[in-house]
């Protein structure tokens, strides 16, 4: 298993998070390259007791200042607060977007709720408007359609009183006809 690793005089200008993998690795020697940052999953790794990071970018050198750059505890620790402030940072990021996305929502849903209100209002003053010449006009309909009805009814109840008359007579004539009728068993 890889326990030491030395990458000393390379120019590299970055250290991959896989570093952190390595389940055995115990020294880590990064001096004069071009680093402008440490991976903070370094921090993480619990056998890793060397890191040394002198004379690289000066991003990396203001980070880290040169007295402790050598000094892998320091460093360790220096890079596990910045590991503990970067989760810090994403979880606030995260709830402010929540709460962003929260708030838009609950705006949204208020508007729509106001404009409801304000159909509900538009409705209530066009019923209330309309309600007196609505009635009126479903009472002078319905008024005349009674008429007609009434008037279909008494054409209808003519019509069947009519054939029932004829119905009577034309039973008379049938009846005085045969000889069955009531006008001779009366007298």
């Amino acid at each position: 298993m890889l326990e030491e690793i030395h990458l000393r005089h390379n120019r590299l200008e970055e250290i991959p998070q896989s570093f952190a993998t390595l389940p055995a690795l115990s020294e880590l020697r990064l001096d004069n390259n071009n680093l402008s940052q440490l991976p903070t999953s370094l921090s993480l790794m619990p056998t890793l007791s060397v890191i040394t990071c002198t004379n690289n970018n000066t991003a990396l050198d203001a980070m880290i200042p040169a007295d402790i750059q050598s000094k892998s505890l320091m460093i360790k620790w220096c890079l596990s607060m910045l590991h503990e402030y970067n989760q810090k940072e994403e979880a606030a990021r995260t709830t402010y977007q929540e709460l962003q996305d929260q708030a838009a929502s609950a705006a949204n849903e208020q508007q729509h709720l106001e404009e409801d209100v304000m159909r509900l209002k538009n409705d209530v003053a066009t019923l209330q408007a309309e309600r007196p010449t609505q009635y009126l006009e479903r009472k002078r309909r319905f008024l005349a359609a009674k008429a007609r009805w009434s008037q279909r009814l008494n054409a209808v109840g003519g019509i069947l009183c009519c054939m029932s008359l004829r119905s009577k007579k034309s039973a008379r004539v049938s009846a005085a006809a045969t000889g069955d009728g009531d006008g001779g068993s009366k007298g």
